[in-house]
């Protein structure tokens, strides 16, 4: 079976986000909520995804890639891979879509486990493709990398600052230059603190617009605007970890020398921290695996091939009588 990877290259720095809120589907009371609320209830959300796109075929969630002349190349998971341990599908709606910290339910209803995100500081990293794209390896030279995006969301969130005449002391957030870094520096936030994030994040969402910004460029930030504006209307804990640059290999994914009170990235011979002027040596390079991109897996490895091109060919036939009843 390939090798499947859903990061290769540089990665930029990006704040991973998890309301906190009592859920049968997950743990809350954690160590880093917001990276083990993504490991846990990503198979979830990719499924109720597949659904709404109409993608579960035969009890399989088949990638949007997925196509039957490719058959080395498509991905996919069977349902119960998912859902097995977690109860029937009508439970888990029911109790996602009334759940107050689904905040992805405000832009798509039929999305499960809303209650978690990711918010990269510049729109050119598409995080949600990411997570379901894979990495040919043997064309690895036409493997987009990453690229900055028109919107660096930390220039915004300076002039956001500035523009609102929000006055922040020590009482507010701890002091940051840029103040991107001083956000999200405590992990955690009280009410006034969500109510100005709140306002500099629509902020920043206004000022993309004005400059013609695309739903993919400012999904994110949306998503994280929901879910401030949930905590705030249900009194729940918003939870947060801004995550330093770094390169992936396909296999191990390091992440930058950084300082360790605000991430801000730093040469591991420097013992000042020029954002947030803590004294100090920093935190050295993190290595971890390379993020994967389960749920979904290569349908050849699970099915074989025979098995698998008449999946994708019947899936291919019903899709198109589907979209001919439609028309």
């Amino acid at each position: 079976m390939k090798r499947s990877v859903a990061i290769y290259g540089p990665t930029p720095q990006f704040v991973r986000w998890a309301i906190k809120h009592d859920c049968p589907f997950r743990e809350t009371d954690v160590d880093n909520l917001p990276d083990r609320t993504f490991r846990q209830l990503r198979g979830l959300r990719e499924y109720s995804q597949a659904k709404a796109d109409s993608r579960v075929f035969e009890d399989y969630c088949l990638h949007p890639t997925a196509v039957s002349d490719a058959p080395t190349r498509a991905r996919g998971f069977h349902r119960d891979e998912v859902l097995a341990a977690l109860g029937e599908p009508e439970f888990i709606s029911k109790t996602c879509q009334q759940c107050p910290a689904n905040a992805i339910s405000d832009n798509r209803s039929q999305v499960w486990a809303g209650c978690y995100g990711v918010l990269a500081a510049t729109s050119g990293f598409d995080f949600e493709t990411l997570v379901t794209s894979a990495v040919d390896f043997d064309n690895l030279e036409r493997h987009p990398m990453y690229q900055p995006g028109r919107f660096d969301f930390v220039d915004l969130m300076e002039q956001a600052f500035a523009e609102l005449r929000i006055e922040v002391d020590g009482s507010l957030f701890p002091h940051a230059s840029p103040r991107w870094f001083g956000i999200w520096r405590a992990g955690r936030f009280e009410r006034q603190q969500l109510r100005v994030l709140a306002k500099v994040l629509e902020f920043i969402i206004n000022r993309s617009l004005k400059f013609d910004a695309v739903p993919s460029e400012i999904s994110e930030v949306l998503q994280l605007k929901c879910a401030v504006d949930r905590c705030i209307k249900f009194n729940l804990e918003l939870s947060v970890e801004l995550v330093p640059p770094g390169h992936s290999d396909g296999m191990t994914w390091i992440t930058n020398s950084h300082c360790p009170e605000c991430r801000m990235s730093m040469l591991q011979d420097v013992d000042r921290c020029q954002v947030c002027g803590r004294v100090g040596r920093p935190q050295g390079v993190r290595k971890s695996r390379v993020l994967g991109s389960r749920p979904y897996v290569t349908l050849e490895g699970v099915l074989g091939e025979k098995r698998t091109v008449e999946l994708l060919t019947r899936y291919e036939i019903a899709r198109k009588a589907s979209q001919a009843d439609d028309t």
